[in-house]
């Protein structure tokens, strides 16, 4: 954000797109629209969200993301952490009691570490569009021809997505924790 605000970048990948940030940036269409999800200890006593936000630990978050700001609106306890390995790890050490990170982040996390699996709130407490910010005085031609991009690879991105292990959040099957 900052490096399109002071003229320093023309793109950032990846932002979600808020109120807040369009104030001072623009978006191109979106990318794709990822899901929030919690990631959990297998062997842990919570399976919803609800169990996840009456816990006596915090939720460990990605600092100054919109994930975030989504559990303190919502009341949650937060625990900011640098980056989402570091999230993780803070489960992983029992001073967190979940992560509340996308849904590809989180499928990364539980596919390579069969101790983690995910909680897909019910009903979904957060989805954003991921876009690619663009300079405030980015040109409509240029805004278009970045949008037309976009749109043709599409179908790429989901078999790019699907070589790589990734699922929508309704076929998630052993990755995900179901409440008993």
């Amino acid at each position: 954000m900052s490096g399109l605000v002071s003229d320093k970048y023309d793109f950032a990948a990846n932002l979600d797109k808020t109120e807040e940030r369009e104030r001072a940036i623009s978006f191109t269409d979106a990318v794709y629209m990822p899901h929030g999800v919690f990631v959990v200890l297998d062997n842990s006593a919570e399976h919803t969200a609800t169990d996840i936000f009456a816990a006596e630990l915090p939720i460990a978050t990605s600092q100054g993301s919109a994930h975030e700001a989504k559990i303190v609106e919502l009341g949650g306890k937060t625990l900011p952490i640098d980056t989402y390995p570091n999230a993780v790890q803070a489960v992983k050490a029992k001073r967190a009691v979940a992560e509340f990170t996308d849904l590809p982040t989180a499928e990364a996390q539980v596919q390579a570490d069969p101790s983690l699996k995910i909680v897909v709130p019910d009903p979904l407490i957060y989805q954003a569009t991921a876009n690619y910010g663009v300079r405030k005085d980015t040109d409509q031609r240029s805004l278009e021809a970045v949008n037309a991009a976009i749109a043709e690879t599409e179908a790429a991105m989901v078999d790019a997505l699907a070589d790589v292990g990734y699922m929508d959040i309704g076929e998630l099957g052993a990755m995900q924790k179901v409440a008993k």
